[in-house]
């Protein structure tokens, strides 16, 4: 049995010191049978470690019933990282982010008695104490401690727990940890919580991209005796639905984030390696922003492109990481102390010193200045470094070579040490190297063309290249490929466009040449044939078979259906006609209502939705309201998370209320705790003074609704002395309804607390509504349900010529000869809707609006190559909520799909 310790600076097998250099691959958003192509993506890009988070919602649909099949098989995931010789980091969560629906959770957890979602809640805990012992089940022989040895290296405690609560934090926290030890969890156990709160036993690990240097010396200083490591270090955002695509991070930036945590001697996981796809209903919901429901591609700026491709982010992660693994006894012994840190000529110069030798990194904040920098090395020779076009660059000094020689020094970018014979060296082309081995001077020029500098030197073979040939430089097997774009599945190399022969220098010096296969790519993308329909006027009128008696509102979850769209549908009698102002408090996200038939408004968040109360024009009689519920994504983080779905509430009809005007008093915040014992970004006990704005309300017979919207503080609500809820903020709309049993006969004190500070001129009144409830329209209403579900093929019918403004299914074929390229959709002429192919949900589309406002930003979705036949006809079918033609949609074959890092 292996033993596994760490101290200040890394992590140690059996005493061999551990330098990892990880990379995020989350197996639930690639389909199984591409998970190897990704692994070995990480692997060629030298990455010698794969992070994985675990979604429970994916292995547990219902409690006690688990599934580590197919697209779920955890355990092969981490066998085939580990046939490819590197490390796994495991974070099972229970809660694990990472824009996942309800972060990771499963929304069964709603209907458990008293539950409180990330807290010490004995029916959350419970149900967390058996998720996680099925999860070690399937991984516990994998960890490194077992005989034989497994790759399983780390183990995460939860996620993210932004809060510091130590009654309950310690408690919760604490809880998991134990039940990992239970559960047979034998290797450290880290936590990623930004020092918000401590956890007894274990490593205290950092999430973010910005300072990154005085970050780590920070993380240093806080925990003395672990390393310190960047668990999650982003490589971008989530793209939201409604919001304009942002400028993609530059690669370059990338590479400077990536070298200051070198710089500052602390490992890192690049979060993401690879983004993958939220297929289906998976995609969550950011708390940043009003609607911030997460777009279907998480590309995320990662270095593997969504469809696995690699752009100029893999390359230049390919750069630093393959130094980094190839050195890691240099960098394993670094002593973490000794950062001395000068600033020369616009650039950063920091330098570290161990056992094995110096690391220095140059650092610069753009390449607008010199293209070179002098240096003096601690022996006192100078030496110029030729910067090229790179915002960071490293160099060794006086490193031991596996005890085969000693590399004094070099102004060239260190690649690799292969098999104690081969070292290779890079720098821009055509400058000046200097390389002293052994207290020989080698000089020589880095090659301005495809053929690599070749130095023989006593045992060793010395290989310089320029930056275009390191982009294309791989190691296989102890030998380096020039020339190639890396390996397929059988080891093969991949011919790389800019050079037509690759070069394999052997660690003994022998240099052969060889030409790559070209591969046959498909001339062009197939076209989509026969399109079919299906509308569905019947759920629309109310005719439908499927929908069946619920008493009264019932959220989805109530309802079986955790994910995607629900039909309601309510008869009530009036007994005059009247107009009303409806609102649905308790109703998410998007309800599409159906007044007797006809459209009638769309209620809710996002594009095209009107999130305030709606004019509806009722008749006297019975009438009849359809809702097509639509669920774009829960919370996948911040304090809003654990809402539900779906038209859970009754319907209100409302008139405004003239809001007063508030008082203003500065004191010490509320206690959120007495509500939540997690709440985001809260530190317990915190009694700062801030601003405290109090309504006061005449007497009120009916209930009153407080409308808090707009981008605001999170705050305390206290309604007459006793607090009400945490309000989220943040841009987020919150509907809520005061009872008649909180109001008071005489004056209403309703007080707004922020928990936080607020800018000079914040006006509180541009973000506070208040209504009182005029009716409860649906009290007495007939409901019924309809689970929302594909037609059956033999309904669909010719494609309507004319526009439907009803929810409607379309179906298409096409047909393929070759998976080499990847395939995409562009959704152009459609609203807002759904993909399957081929029977797999691949995901959500928000193209345009009703009236055909462009929405996005994505309007390409991915086909994954398992998903596709290429011996039988393809199936495509799309779901949009408005019924637009899909004849404008189109297949395309890209290796980058709608976004290129």
């Amino acid at each position: 049995m292996a033993n596994i310790s760490y101290d200040d600076q890394c992590l140690a097998v059996d005493g061999r010191r551990v330098w990892l250099v990880s990379g995020s691959i989350h197996y639930a958003r690639v389909p199984h049978e591409l998970w190897r192509d990704r692994i070995r993506a990480a692997q060629q890009a030298e990455l010698n470690c794969i992070d994985t988070q675990v979604i429970w919602a994916q292995h547990e649909l219902t409690p006690g019933s688990f599934r580590f099949t197919a697209d779920c098989d955890l355990r092969r995931f981490v066998e085939l990282i580990a046939s490819e010789g590197m490390w796994c980091i495991l974070r099972p969560g229970p809660y694990v982010g990472a824009a996942w629906d309800f972060g990771g959770l499963p929304p069964w957890l709603h209907e458990l008695e008293d539950v409180a979602f990330r807290q010490s809640s004995p029916a959350f805990l419970q149900a967390t104490a058996r998720y996680l012992d099925a999860v070690m089940d399937q991984v516990r022989d994998l960890q490194v401690t077992n005989n034989p040895a497994g790759p399983i290296i780390l183990v995460q405690n939860e996620n993210q727990w932004f809060c510091h609560n130590d009654a309950d934090g310690e408690k919760y926290l604490g809880e998991i940890n134990r039940y990992l030890r239970e559960s047979g969890c034998k290797v450290p156990i880290t936590n990623c919580n930004n020092l918000w709160q401590p956890v007894s036993g274990s490593i205290d690990c950092w999430s973010g991209a910005d300072n990154m240097l005085a970050t780590c010396r920070q993380l240093r200083i806080a925990q003395s005796d672990a390393p310190r490591i960047i668990a999650d270090l982003w490589t971008g955002d989530d793209e939201t639905w409604g919001r304009a695509r942002r400028p993609g991070n530059d690669p370059q930036q990338l590479l400077r984030t990536l070298a200051e945590v070198s710089a500052a001697g602390a490992m890192f996981n690049l979060h993401m390696f690879h983004g993958g796809t939220s297929f289906g209903f998976s995609a969550g919901r950011s708390a940043d922003a009003a609607a911030g429901y997460c777009t279907t591609s998480r590309h995320y700026d990662a270095p593997l492109g969504e469809a696995g491709s690699r752009g100029g982010a893999y390359a230049l992660t390919k750069r630093l990481a393959t130094f980094l693994s190839r050195f890691e006894s240099v960098l394993a012994h670094l002593r973490p102390a000794d950062q001395p840190t000068v600033a020369a000529s616009g650039v950063s110069v920091v330098q570290q010193s161990g056992d094995q030798g110096h690391a220095v990194f140059l650092l610069r904040e753009s390449t607008d200045g010199p293209s070179h920098i002098d240096l003096v090395t601690p022996i006192g020779q100078s030496m110029t470094v030729h910067l090229g076009s790179d915002l960071a660059s490293w160099l060794l000094l006086d490193v031991n070579l596996d005890g085969v020689a000693t590399l004094d020094l070099t102004n060239l970018r260190p690649f690799a040490f292969v098999d104690r014979r081969l070292l290779v060296l890079w720098g821009p082309a055509g400058t000046d190297g200097l390389i002293s081995i052994d207290g020989t001077p080698l000089g020589c020029t880095v090659p301005t063309g495809k053929s690599p500098e070749v130095i023989e030197y006593d045992q060793m073979t010395i290989v310089v290249l320029n930056e275009k040939q390191i982009d294309a430089a791989y190691l296989l097997g102890g030998e380096l490929f020039i020339g190639v774009s890396g390996f397929d599945a059988e080891d093969q190399p991949i011919r790389c466009p800019d050079f037509g022969l690759y070069t394999i220098i052997a660690a003994d010096g022998t240099l052969s040449k060889k030409r790559a296969p070209e591969t046959v790519l498909p001339a062009r993308a197939p076209r989509l044939l026969r399109w079919r329909s299906v509308a569905l006027s019947d759920y629309i009128d109310g005719t439908a078979p499927r929908y069946a008696t619920i008493e009264g509102p019932r959220s989805v979850e109530q309802c079986g259906a955790d994910y995607g769209y629900a039909w309601y549908r309510l008869r009530f009698d009036r007994d005059r006609d009247g107009s009303v102002n409806l609102l649905t408090p308790d109703g998410g996200d998007r309800l599409h209502l159906y007044l007797n038939g006809k459209p009638a408004a769309i209620i809710g968040s996002g594009a095209g939705a009107i999130n305030e109360p709606v004019h509806l024009s009722l008749g006297s009689g019975t009438s009849e309201l359809v809702v097509l519920a639509d669920n774009l994504g829960r919370f996948s983080g911040g304090q809003g998370l654990g809402e539900r779905k779906g038209l859970f509430g009754h319907l209100l009809d409302v008139t405004p209320l003239a809001a007063p005007k508030p008082t203003t008093s500065f004191e010490p915040i509320p206690d959120p705790f007495e509500l939540s014992a997690f709440v985001h970004a809260a530190r317990h006990g915190d009694r700062t003074p801030h601003p405290r704005y109090t309504f006061t309300l005449p007497q009120r017979s009916k209930p009153t609704v407080l409308t808090l919207h707009g981008s605001r503080p999170m705050s305390v609500v206290i309604v007459n002395d006793q607090p009400e809820c945490v309000d989220p903020g943040h841009g987020t709309v919150q509907h809520l309804v005061i009872e008649t049993a909180r109001l008071r006969r005489q004056a209403n004190q309703i007080v707004i607390a922020p928990l936080a500070g607020v800018a000079d001129g914040f006006d509180i009144t541009q973000y506070v509504g208040f209504h009182e409830v005029r009716e409860m329209i649906s009290r007495k209403a007939d409901w019924w349900y309809a689970r929302w579900a594909p037609p059956e093929v033999t309904m669909f019918t010719d494609a309507p010529t004319r526009r439907l403004d009803e929810p409607c299914w379309h179906r298409a074929a096409f047909s393929i000869d070759s998976t080499v390229r990847p395939l995409w959709l562009e959704i152009h002429g459609l609203s807002k809707g759904q993909i399957y192919i081929n029977g797999y949900n691949a995901g959500r589309y928000f193209s345009a609006t009703a009236d055909g406002k462009s929405v996005g930003p994505q309007q390409r979705l991915y086909l994954p190559e398992p998903w596709l036949n290429i011996d039988d006809e393809n199936e495509l079918m799309l779901f949009d909520e408005h019924g637009k033609s899909p004849n404008k949609c189109k297949l395309i074959y890209d290796e980058f799909g709608p976004y290129k890092a």
